[in-house]
């Protein structure tokens, strides 16, 4: 009669991947809203501030520890002699217990945040440039994108998780115009 060992609990969870970084904050120093704006004379300007840093993502989690391992296999068993042959023994023998599982993957690191833009003037729904094509604001400051999150690194130094991606610069125009739909 054969006696099933008890369910082993296997290798860990793999870590928590990290957390993404948020967006860089938007510099819009005019925004027109179904209006118009003239500007004249070399002393009207518009200066864009730089647009917000992207965060950096966060770190990736270590993997969960493995599982108990299994208990022992054992069966009943059988005397077999043979006096001729000056043997005997009982059979078949017990298994061992199992061994624990191995640690969980590692987790990745988050995705760095995207820069904030930066835009010289804002036109939405009827509003009007006035400002001459763009003359009299200055280049947009874009902000820079956020670092990558690390990925985690197990203690066993088997297995490291990837790094997040490095978040993209933010964009940057002397005029943005939204059109309702």
């Amino acid at each position: 009669m054969v006696r099933r060992a008890p369910e082993a609990e296997g290798g860990g969870c793999g870590g928590q991947g990290g957390i993404g970084g948020q967006q860089g904050g938007a510099s819009i120093p005019l925004v027109l809203l179904d209006s118009a704006v003239t500007m004249e004379g070399r002393n009207d300007i518009l200066v864009p501030g730089p647009g917000g840093s992207g965060r950096s993502g966060g770190p990736g989690a270590t993997g969960g520890p493995g599982g108990a391992g299994g208990g022992p296999f054992t069966v009943t068993k059988i005397l077999v002699s043979e006096p001729l042959h000056w043997y005997c023994g009982w059979v078949p023998g017990n298994g061992g217990a199992g061994g624990a599982g191995g640690q969980g993957g590692a987790g990745s690191g988050g995705a760095g945040g995207n820069g904030g833009p930066s835009v010289g003037f804002a036109l939405i729904g009827t509003a009007e440039q006035g400002l001459g094509n763009g003359r009299g604001v200055y280049d947009s400051q874009p902000g820079p994108g956020g670092g990558e999150g690390q990925g985690a690194q197990n203690t066993s130094e088997q297995c490291k998780g990837a790094d997040g991606a490095k978040g993209l610069d933010g964009g940057g125009s002397g005029e943005w115009r939204h059109v309702w739909q």
